[in-house]
């Protein structure tokens, strides 16, 4: 009975460990919500020791009519300081959950991140969330 009860907490804990924590960011134009996931931020090392901060960007088109997708997921890294990002992979769901396509740049590079834009808002929350 013990270890049943070990085992069942130990599925909770792992199940809690890998949730989404999906923070608003900003609304687009056309009406797309933008979330960054505060549990997937993290500062990392790139090449010659840059630092950079990634994390997981949420988009979702439900209130976007002419969008065929549901909501999209990317990858981003952003150095805080140059106000920079590159996007490392994208996924684009349907309405029904399933993928309705990936995308994987054989070699991202940091572009500028527009001010007043989405991504500048989703940039921001990020880096304040690192203390950058």
């Amino acid at each position: 009975m013990n270890k049943i009860l070990f085992a069942s907490a130990c599925c909770l804990i792992s199940t809690a460990a890998l949730a989404s924590d999906w923070k608003f960011a900003s609304i687009s134009t056309d009406g797309a919500v933008w979330y960054v996931d505060q549990e997937s931020i993290k500062v990392t090392t790139e090449g010659y020791s840059q630092k950079a901060v990634k994390a997981w960007i949420k988009v979702d088109y439900t209130n976007v009519k002419s969008e065929p997708a549901r909501e999209r997921k990317t990858l981003y890294f952003f150095k805080c300081n140059e106000e920079q990002a590159k996007m490392s992979s994208s996924v684009l769901y349907r309405p029904d959950g399933s993928v309705l396509r990936s995308y994987t740049p054989a070699y991202a590079t940091y572009d500028a991140v527009v001010p007043d834009t989405v991504l500048s808002a989703a940039m921001q929350q990020v880096c304040s969330h690192v203390g950058l």
